[in-house]
């Protein structure tokens, strides 16, 4: 009971409803998020015409599942990483890399992720399995949110990922929930 009120007391953070000149709009989960335990998390997805939509989840980790990789619940059933497709990126114009790049495929469609973890008032961590951050999330019902900053192309898409938006929408994220923001304009 004391771990439920410690949970509660915590926020969910939102998304901005902006990410640059991309108006964002409240979207239900992805196709696989039951392998996550259908943990509690928000999406948003930010559209602009002549660019590949970009999504975006913040959720909160509260089992060891919510650790999973990306692949694994974005996609479909089929889903896994390219091969040496993955990288750690910085946030733009500074050097210490904090998020985890990953391209990953399913079933005719691709995707590129930015992908991290972070305590409630922390520094983003690119590496998702953190043995201090699944302790803080499982044992001590502490807040930490796994977020993922994507967005999807389709076989024979014409969509152009707009990576200005794309890494400035995780740099905007992840500084939101360093100050511990709920939520502001952006």
């Amino acid at each position: 009971m004391a771990a439920r009120s410690k949970m509660a007391a915590h926020p969910n953070p939102m998304p901005p409803d902006k990410a640059n000149q991309s108006e964002g709009q409240v979207v239900l989960t992805p196709l696989e998020n039951r392998e996550r335990d259908h943990a509690r998390s928000v999406y948003r997805l930010y559209t602009r015409p002549g660019a590949a939509p970009i999504y975006v989840s913040i959720t909160r980790a509260e089992t060891l599942n919510s650790f999973r990789a990306p692949y694994q619940y974005l996609l479909d059933s089929d889903g896994r990483m390219r091969e040496n497709q993955r990288n750690v990126i910085p946030r733009d114009g500074e050097e210490l890399p904090v998020h985890l790049y990953e391209r990953i495929v399913g079933h005719g469609t691709e995707a590129v992720v930015l992908h991290w973890t972070q305590n409630w008032g922390g520094e983003p961590i690119a590496d998702p399995l953190t043995l201090g951050q699944m302790f803080d999330a499982t044992i001590r019902k502490e807040p930490v949110y796994v977020v993922d900053v994507w967005s999807i192309f389709r076989a024979g898409g014409g969509s152009r990922l707009d990576e200005t938006t794309w890494i400035r929408t995780a740099d905007y994220i992840d500084r939101m929930i360093k100050n511990k923001k709920v939520t502001t304009p952006h």
